[in-house]
């Protein structure tokens, strides 16, 4: 009896799946399944953060270098592609948040999403507008809230942050020490606070400046400039492949 030769057809379905739409939405794309391995496939579908980056799980340390609330959001946005609103006239009491001292508590936010640490930062007298056309971030003053500011202070305010723009102070981190017991790298990244990067970008950056004093206890840290940091999703997939790494290692007997 001459033997049976297998088709190949498992993968046929996996390759052209993605042409296909929903019936009624030509916009709802089915996701595609795409193996990365014998037994493992991959979604191709777009994440809850991809599709609306408010949605993001973020942790964040605000270095203190970002005193105000204006500095913070700055930070904070920056990585996501979004910017404070520049705001008008008839909202002059943004300028009065953007222009208060950040709260201690406020200064390790996470997880949270994005759009959570938005509100936390503004704090139960404002409300987050938000523009997801020219992606700006403002704040309006609840009806509640109108009378406990005058015109006059947020005039002033608004004054303030405009020549805070113009002479902005850069956060610049020069090193961490020395390495206590206890220390992780995820634990020094969050108290250092690294100004414009993703946590994922923070780790990556810290770790190839220390390869070798990283885990010495009593060592110091050197945190060179960033000038050319790997995009986010790079950093997380670098660092996703490192705990992936470490697994194996500690299953290993």
């Amino acid at each position: 009896m001459p033997a049976t030769r297998l088709v190949p057809v498992i993968l046929f379905s996996a390759t052209f799946v993605s042409s296909l739409t929903v019936a009624g939405n030509p916009m709802e794309v089915i996701p595609q399944m795409v193996p990365e391995s014998r037994y493992v496939s991959l979604s191709t579908e777009p994440t809850a953060a991809q599709w609306d980056v408010m949605q993001s799980v973020i942790t964040v340390a605000i270095p203190k270098s970002a005193e105000t609330v204006g500095d913070a959001l700055q930070h904070i946005l920056k990585s996501y592609g979004y910017q404070l609103d520049d705001g008008d006239d008839d909202s002059l009491a943004f300028y009065v948040l953007l222009t208060r001292r950040v709260p201690e508590p406020h200064r390790n936010l996470g997880p949270i999403t994005l759009r959570d640490a938005l509100d936390v930062l503004g704090g139960a007298s404002f409300e987050v507008i938000i523009n997801p056309v020219l992606r700006t971030v403002g704040y309006r003053l609840k009806p509640e809230f109108q009378t406990y500011i005058s015109d006059a202070a947020a005039t002033e305010a608004k004054s303030a942050w405009l020549s805070l723009l113009d002479d902005p102070v850069p956060a610049v981190i020069q090193g961490y020490g020395p390495v206590k017991p206890g220390d992780t790298l995820s634990s020094i990244v969050v108290r250092l606070g690294m100004a414009d990067l993703t946590l994922d970008q923070a780790l990556v950056h810290v770790f190839r400046s220390n390869t070798q004093a990283f885990a010495l206890v009593g060592e110091y840290l050197s945190i060179p400039p960033i000038d050319d940091p790997l995009s986010p999703a790079a950093a997380s997939r670098l660092v996703d492949e490192q705990y992936r790494a470490w697994q194996l290692r500690e299953v290993q007997p």
